[in-house]
């Protein structure tokens, strides 16, 4: 994954939806507002996975096509609050890590609950401690997620990524 062009293109993207809206940001409302939709669609994530074992008529179980779109969504978001945090070089992952990530065993249900939960615990220590470490480590643990969890390639989240950036800049 180009990670440096995900972020420009992320960055762009949402310049480009701010500009045609004439919004502008307080400091920390959009740093919230943020984590608030990276917070929700991590959510969106886990139910698509199967995860929210508590709604009736929740999914059990989705195609590979909706999870790979809500981890391009969780994604995007990581990428934009890293940018205001000033945090997109720990966005990058060396080869070695990468590998390892592939080679790691899939978690099972209760595994992943604890995974989901974990990122969510980082992140909010990462936004209520400015905590970069915190931030890396939900970082490498959601790419875990989607790389061994849900067995996406680098190539397929690229692809998909790239779609979604085309497709929302259209509605802009």
């Amino acid at each position: 994954m180009n990670i440096e062009t995900m972020c420009k293109q992320t960055v762009n993207l949402y310049r480009q939806y701010d500009a045609k809206r004439q919004f502008i940001w307080k400091d920390t409302e959009h740093l919230s507002s943020i984590l608030v939709s990276l917070n929700i669609h991590l959510g969106q994530l886990a139910e698509v996975c199967g995860l929210d074992y508590t709604k009736i008529d929740g999914i059990t179980d989705s195609s590979k096509e909706l999870r790979l779109e809500k981890l391009v969504v969780v994604m995007q978001d990581f990428i934009l609050l890293s940018t205001i945090c000033n945090w997109t070089d720990k966005l990058s992952i060396s080869e070695k890590e990468t590998k390892r990530l592939t080679i790691l065993p899939k978690d099972d249900k209760n595994q992943l609950n604890i995974l989901y939960l974990s990122i969510e615990n980082m992140l909010l220590k990462s936004f209520y401690e400015k905590d970069v470490i915190a931030f890396r480590h939900a970082w490498i643990l959601f790419l875990k997620w989607g790389k061994t969890d849900l067995n996406f390639t680098e190539n397929e989240i690229q692809v998909a990524f790239q779609k979604k950036i085309e497709k929302d800049l259209k509605l802009i």
